[in-house]
């Protein structure tokens, strides 16, 4: 679910094998209720600029998922890929990215 193609698993696995890693993070955060919380209500009240970058097949949390956030001043920007663009789609994800932060720093 989480990847869109098979081989970013793999590499991904490849990572998170490391001994130094071993999901501590990953563990961790389901001990939180914060994480189970919807804050999407809340979003209505940040009237800064907001740059949302979702994934076209991010059915991680799904693909509407940016729907539900209430930003004032949402920029939504879809890359194609999954929940993973960072390691997915790096170059398309900075092309998302970087024309917001030149325009609102």
């Amino acid at each position: 679910l989480m990847f869109d193609k098979k081989e970013h698993k793999v590499y991904d696995d490849s990572l998170m094998a490391l001994p130094f890693l071993k999901y501590v993070y990953a563990r961790r955060l389901w001990n939180y209720p914060e994480y189970f919380t919807d804050f999407s209500p809340k979003t209505a009240g940040i009237d800064c600029p907001v740059l949302v970058v979702t994934g076209t097949r991010d059915y991680t949390i799904g693909v509407d998922h940016y729907k539900l956030m209430r930003f004032p001043n949402i920029a939504v920007k879809k890359v194609k890929g999954g929940h993973a663009l960072y390691l997915e789609r790096n170059k398309k994800l900075y092309k998302a990215v970087a024309p917001f932060l030149r325009k609102h720093s």
